[in-house]
Order: C-alpha cells, then sequence, then structure tokens
C-alpha cells in the first residue's frame, strides 16, 4: 500500500534540520540517519547492506568510494573553535566507550598544550563514519561482482566552504 505524506517539501526539510540540531554527541552516525536509505518492502525489499552481503542486487560492476577528508566540514561545524587536548579525550571517550584506549592509540592527540586536535578529529570522523563503512561495503559487494574502490582527495582551487575549512 503506497502511503502519500501530506507535508510539503519544506515541511520535511524543516522537520530534517530540527531532528539533526538534537543528536546526542556520543552516536554521531544519527547525524546520517536522514540520508540513509529507507526500506519500502517494494524497491528496497530490507536494509541494503544485507542484500549486499547476500548478492541479492544487480550483479553489474559498482565502483564506491569516498572523499579523503569527508569529516572536515562536519567537525567545523559542530567545533568552530580550536579543540584541546582535555575535550578531544573527552570526546573519544563518550563516542568509542570501551574501545577508546584503543582508538586514542590509532589517533593520538598532537602534542603541545594549545594544539588543535581538530585534525585528528577529521581523520578518525572520516575513518569511521565513511571510509571503514565504505571499506566494508566494498568487500561485500566483490564477493560478488566486480567492484571499485576510489578515494578522491583533489583539494579544491577555491575556498569552496569559507576561510576556515582550510
Amino acid at each position: 500500500m503506497l502511503m502519500m505524506s501530506r507535508q510539503t517539501t519544506d515541511e520535511i526539510i524543516a522537520g530534517q534540520e530540527a531532528a539533526v540540531k538534537y543528536i546526542p554527541i556520543d552516536e554521531p552516525i544519527s547525524a546520517f540517519m536522514q540520508i540513509l536509505p529507507s526500506v519500502d518492502g517494494d524497491d528496497i525489499t530490507e536494509q541494503p547492506f544485507n542484500l549486499f552481503s547476500k548478492g541479492d542486487f544487480a550483479q553489474v560492476p559498482i565502483i564506491i568510494g569516498t572523499v579523503s577528508e569527508e569529516a572536515v566540514l562536519y567537525i567545523n561545524m559542530g567545533w568552530p573553535n580550536p579543540v584541546l587536548r582535555a575535550e578531544y579525550m573527552a570526546v573519544v571517550k563518550l563516542v568509542f566507550r570501551d574501545n577508546a584506549t584503543e582508538i586514542l592509540d590509532l589517533y593520538p592527540p598532537i602534542e603541545g598544550p594549545d594544539a588543535d586536535q581538530r585534525p585528528n578529529m577529521f581523520a578518525l570522523g572520516t575513518d569511521y563514519v565513511f571510509t571503514c563503512p565504505n571499506r566494508y561495503v566494498a568487500r561485500n559487494l566483490a564477493a560478488h561482482t566486480n567492484t571499485y574502490r576510489y578515494v578522491f582527495d583533489h583539494a579544491f582551487s577555491f575556498p569552496a566552504w569559507g576561510d576556515h575549512y582550510d
């Protein structure tokens, strides 16, 4: 049964924007829930990852990838000012809980009392939210069809996001 929304496009977008304001810091992935596919039972019969794992998709060559600094914009939106060591470590402990020590070993704080830790957050956020899930999906796709992975790392030649996003 097809259900039609009674909301206008503007109302739906306003609802998404309002929802994003209440994203818990310890669940950063929830910020991307609004852009995930919706399982409707007809076109998308179950979660896409499950379909990929089972090979239940069109068996055509696939290219999948990410941007090398995918999280920069999001981190700068959430933390527009420098992040000091204590705040960085607190965020890592909050988000990764029992795995925080291992994560801090992989993404150790930048040395110096006033060192801005956002570059670490850029790398960690990009890997956690984009690169690692992308690689995981690509491996599952590759078990069933020719799969090509890319990392786009060409820098803009102009300040596309403003001066403080360089």
